[in-house]
C-alpha cells in the first residue's frame, strides 16, 4: 500500500510539473503573439503617418505638432516624435504622481520605438510624389485606413497605449470627462499649437490642411469598422483564455 501511494504521489508530481510547464509555454506563446501584433500595429500607424506626409495635404492632428517642429528645427521627424511622445509620459507622471503605475514606464520605450518606426517609414515612402490632387487625396485616404488598421491591431494586443492616448486617458479620469471628449479637445489643442508654431517659425502654414480634417473625421469610424471586422477575433487570438474572463 505504501509503495502504491508513493507511486501515485510521484505520478501526480510529474503530472503537475508537465501541467506547469505547459502553462508556462502557453503564457510565453501568448506574450510572443501580443508583442508581435503590437509591433505590427505600431508599424502600420507609423506607415500611415509617413504616407500622409507624402500626400502634401497635412497630417493627422496627433502628429501635426511633431511634423511642424521637425520642419522648423530641421531634425528628423522620428526624433521629434520620440521626444514629444516621451514628454506625454512625463505629463502623465506629473498628473498622477504616486498613482502612476510603473508598468506604464514602458511608454517611454514605445515612444522611442515608435519614433524609429516613423523615421524608417519616412525613408521607405520617400519615393512617393503625388503628381495631381486626386493622387494626394488617395494617399490621404490610404494613410487614414492604414492608421485605423494599425490602431486596431496594437490595441488588440493590450500591452500599453501610445503615450498620447495614455495622457488623454489620464486627463479624462482626473477631470471625470468622457474619453472621446478629452480626445477631441486634445487634438484641437495640438492643431492650434501646430498652426501657431508653423506661422511663428516658418511664416507659413505647414502640416495642417484638409488631410488633417479628413483624418480627424474618418479615423475614428474606420477604427470602429476594423474593431467590428476583426478586432474582437484578433484580441481573442492574442489573449486566449483571458478574453473569456
Amino acid at each position: 500500500m505504501n509503495g502504491a501511494s508513493a507511486n501515485n504521489k510521484a505520478a501526480s508530481a510529474v503530472l503537475e510539473d508537465k501541467m506547469g510547464e505547459t502553462s508556462a509555454n502557453s503564457k510565453t506563446a501568448t506574450w510572443i503573439k501580443r508583442i508581435f501584433f503590437y509591433l505590427v500595429g505600431l508599424f502600420l500607424v507609423a506607415l500611415g503617418i509617413s504616407i500622409s506626409i507624402r500626400s502634401n495635404l497635412g497630417v493627422s492632428a496627433l502628429n501635426s505638432l511633431p511634423y511642424v517642429l521637425s520642419v522648423i528645427l530641421h531634425i528628423n521627424m522620428g526624433i521629434i516624435v520620440a521626444i514629444v511622445f516621451s514628454l506625454y509620459v512625463v505629463f502623465q507622471i506629473l498628473i498622477l504622481r504616486r498613482s502612476f503605475k510603473p508598468i506604464q514606464l514602458l511608454q517611454f520605450v514605445v515612444s522611442l520605438l515608435f519614433g524609429y518606426f516613423v523615421a524608417f517609414c519616412n525613408t521607405l515612402v520617400a519615393w512617393i510624389t503625388p503628381t495631381h490632387y486626386l493622387m494626394s487625396i488617395g494617399l490621404t485616404a490610404s494613410s487614414v485606413i492604414i492608421m485605423g488598421i494599425g490602431v486596431t491591431i496594437y490595441l488588440s494586443a493590450e500591452i500599453v497605449p501610445l503615450s498620447a492616448e495614455g495622457l488623454v486617458l489620464v486627463i479624462s479620469q482626473k477631470l471625470g470627462k468622457k474619453f472621446h471628449t478629452c480626445k477631441l479637445c486634445f487634438d484641437i489643442t495640438l492643431v492650434l499649437l501646430s498652426v501657431a508654431a508653423s506661422l511663428l517659425g516658418l511664416k507659413r502654414l505647414v502640416g495642417v490642411r484638409e488631410g488633417t480634417v479628413i483624418a480627424a473625421v474618418f479615423l475614428g469610424p474606420i477604427i470602429g469598422i476594423c474593431m467590428r471586422l476583426f478586432g474582437a477575433r484578433l484580441r481573442r487570438f492574442c489573449l486566449g483564455a483571458k478574453t473569456q474572463m
